[in-house]
């Protein structure tokens, strides 16, 4: 198995903000409203691959368990 070291904001996850050319899938939420996506082909990398996830970020604790993806 893998073990893949990334970042999350802005290599992963990007902000609601982020004007997209692609397909995303929905991530976070906050109090109800969608914040953060992923690009359709990092979630679906991200879901079929074996691979261990450690995410190298400036996300508190709480701020990564509002990531419903990993």
């Amino acid at each position: 198995m893998i073990t893949w070291f990334s970042d999350l904001d802005n290599t992963l996850v990007y902000s609601h903000r982020t004007n997209f050319d692609e397909e995303v899938v929905l991530v976070e939420k906050i109090d109800g409203k969608e914040q953060s996506y992923m690009t359709r082909n990092s979630y679906d990398f991200m879901c079929n691959m074996d691979i261990n996830l450690v995410p190298v970020t400036t996300r508190t604790i709480e701020q990564y368990k509002r990531l419903f993806v990993f």
